[in-house]
């Protein structure tokens, strides 16, 4: 596990929109990497574990 830098840790913490948007992009960025026959089941999948991951209050990494 990494030591969180100065920058990283005094950063205010991002706001739901802009944590959803950064994920909405990162989705779509990772879906047109994929088959197009992949591309519903990829982008279910990834739309799943980040939902769930704030579901449990895990940090999120898009």
């Amino acid at each position: 596990m990494s030591i969180p830098s100065p920058q990283t840790a005094m950063a205010a913490p991002l706001s739901f929109e802009s944590r959803l948007a950064r994920v909405r992009a990162e989705v779509e960025s990772r879906v047109s990497a994929c088959p197009a026959a992949d591309g519903n089941a990829t982008r279910a999948r990834l739309w799943v574990r980040w939902i769930t991951r704030q579901l449990q209050g895990k940090a999120v990494q898009p």
